[in-house]
């Protein structure tokens, strides 16, 4: 499934925002459609038309995946509260016993 976000910046594409859950990635660029410059903090950033730059990127995973995960290095979840969409949660983890 994928989202695509509009955006009124000059230069900038559509945003996508690819939804894959369960053990996937999500993340979003965004494509310059006409170059830029940006100063930041003094410094000078260019980027050429067609350039990709990177806003945003997420591992996400079910609680089991996040286990089997964990396991491979010898950590283990000891306790979980995930949210009622199951979209968000919070683990505590340990050394496996």
């Amino acid at each position: 499934k994928a989202t695509l976000i509009h955006t009124a910046l000059p230069g900038l594409h559509t945003l996508l925002l690819l939804h894959r859950p369960y053990g996937f990635t999500h993340f979003a660029d965004f494509k310059f459609t006409q170059s830029q410059a940006i100063k930041l903090d003094g410094e000078l950033v260019t980027f050429d038309v067609g350039q990709t730059l990177r806003l945003f990127f997420s591992y996400r995973h079910t609680a089991e995946t996040l286990a089997k995960r964990l396991a491979k290095h010898g950590l283990q979840i000891v306790f979980s509260e995930i949210a009622e969409s199951g979209e968000e949660g919070v683990f505590r983890v340990a050394l496996l016993d």
